[in-house]
């Protein structure tokens, strides 16, 4: 309870009192009951009036004081006719001195409720700011926390990231994770980037059960936007963004904000990952930094697998002509034959080298070779059907597994592939030169059912078809 409440209600209490001692006083004086016979009597009352004269004035005001003063001598006043001035005197002044008592008591009183008031309030202004400095920690702890958590997140991403080096398995993490960490969208896009042409390729997606298939395989105005500048988009209203023009723009209608970002490595753009909602306004600033920190990691992912396959690539191809090394060759060799005696399954081994190759690099040089090289192997490489395997076996020598064909089909494969570099001649020094092979041809079961036996077949046919003039197949 603050004081000037209590002096409130002590001056009221005392007020009533005073009220009541007033009146007894007054009909005791008017009575006749009392007289100067009793000194004893007319002092206590005295004394009682000037003591709620310091009790009321202490309490309520001055004002009230004097008035409460002037009543008592005015009520106790005939008790005095008889006496001497000086006894008057006396109680007119123990009066005035009841007043000054009270009225000091009153002032103090008023200092204390100032100060009283004043602490109160600085009380109270430290009691906000402690309050608003506890709200403050409260919501940076909140802050802090989902920070947190979005790092743990991060971090598990990161870890998954790095659990594969398969392109087409880590696009699904990536993909999953993302679908994940924002919760709510109703699709996730990834796209790469085709590096010859700049173009864009979805490669893997998800969305929610309602929201349609992926009509726009190739991006759309706002995936163009983020692969030409290679910054993240925000977008809030896909109809109504100012940035872009969508009158001819063919849109998927099951979606108005998105957030993109690009995935990039070094200077070159691998393509970007999107996320798509319904809602209008659906994703913040804060989303759009997240998104772009695991594009980032997802760039180094990407990169990481294109760099592994690279290697792998190595391991099993050629780095001139990108066809199958020798190794690889006879372990598939070796694995046909393995095949066949489980399934009956037979296959063709072809096995060819370029007539007088070495003219090529004593007329040209062996960058002029490299090119006649790498020009059949193109040729090659289109003539070849899925689930083929063509290999440089050594030097000018190639290798060519027809799996599940005979040798009457390994026959018209090996014309075919003569006339294919007869009418694609390749152009040494501005002059069309043809290129032209000689042949050996052995099939499993009609020649062996030995890996080594198949190949030492074919090469014997090789060597017999360039001593027969080359630029021949032979098959027997």
């Amino acid at each position: 309870m603050s004081p000037s409440r209590l002096r409130r209600i002590v001056g009221t209490a005392s007020l009533g009192l005073f009220f009541i001692l007033f009146f007894l006083t007054y009909l005791a004086v008017n009575s006749g009951a009392t007289s100067v016979r009793h000194p004893e009597i007319v002092m206590l009352a005295t004394t009682a009036l000037n003591f709620m004269v310091i009790v009321v004035t202490m309490s309520l005001s001055p004002w009230v004081g004097i008035v409460g003063t002037l009543g008592a001598l005015w009520i106790v006043y005939p008790w005095f006719v008889n006496y001497d001035v000086h006894v008057v005197f006396a109680f007119a002044a123990s009066s005035l001195v009841s007043w000054s008592v009270g009225t000091m008591f009153c002032r103090n009183f008023f200092y204390l409720e100032q100060y009283h008031k004043l602490a109160m309030d600085r009380a109270e202004e430290n009691a906000n700011i402690l309050r608003d400095e506890v709200n403050q920690n409260n919501a940076d702890i909140l802050h802090l926390e989902r920070r947190l958590k979005r790092y743990t997140q991060l971090n598990e991403i990161t870890e998954q990231f790095s659990s594969t080096l398969k392109e087409d398995e880590i696009a699904k993490v990536i993909v999953d994770n993302i679908y994940g960490l924002f919760g709510k969208s109703d699709r996730v896009l990834l796209y790469r980037v085709n590096q010859t042409d700049q173009e864009l390729n979805l490669i893997h997606s998800k969305r929610i059960g309602d929201v349609p298939y992926v009509r726009l395989k190739k991006g759309d105005i706002f995936d163009r936007w983020v692969v030409w500048k290679k910054q993240p988009l925000l977008v809030d209203n896909t109809r109504k963004d100012f940035r872009f023009s969508i009158e001819n723009e063919k849109l998927d209608q099951s979606f108005t904000s998105l957030i993109a970002a690009p995935l990039v490595s070094g200077e070159r753009i691998l393509g970007l990952i999107r996320t798509d909602s319904k809602t209008p306004s659906f994703y913040t600033q804060e989303d759009l930094r997240l998104l772009d920190i695991v594009a980032d990691l997802a760039s180094v992912a990407i990169e990481n697998s294109f760099l592994y396959q690279r290697l792998t690539d190595m391991a099993v191809r050629d780095s001139l002509t990108a066809l199958y090394v020798q190794k690889y060759f006879k372990d598939a060799l070796a694995q046909e034959v393995r095949r066949f005696l489980e399934s009956n399954i037979g296959f063709s081994l072809v096995l060819f080298d370029i007539d007088n190759f070495k003219d090529y690099n004593d007329k040209y040089g062996h960058m002029v070779g490299d090119l006649v090289l790498k020009h059949l192997a193109a040729v090659l490489t289109k003539e070849i059907k899925p689930g083929d395997i063509a290999a440089r076996y050594g030097g000018e020598e190639f290798a060519v597994l027809l799996v599940g064909k005979d040798k009457k089909e390994a026959e018209v494969f090996a014309l075919r592939l003569q006339d294919m570099l007869r009418e694609a001649p390749v152009v040494l020094r501005r002059e069309k030169t043809p290129i032209t092979i000689s042949i050996g041809i052995a099939a499993c079961p009609e020649d062996s059912k030995m890996a080594d036996d198949i190949f030492r077949f074919a090469d014997r046919r090789l060597y017999k078809a360039k001593k027969k003039g080359k630029n021949r197949i032979c098959g027997f």
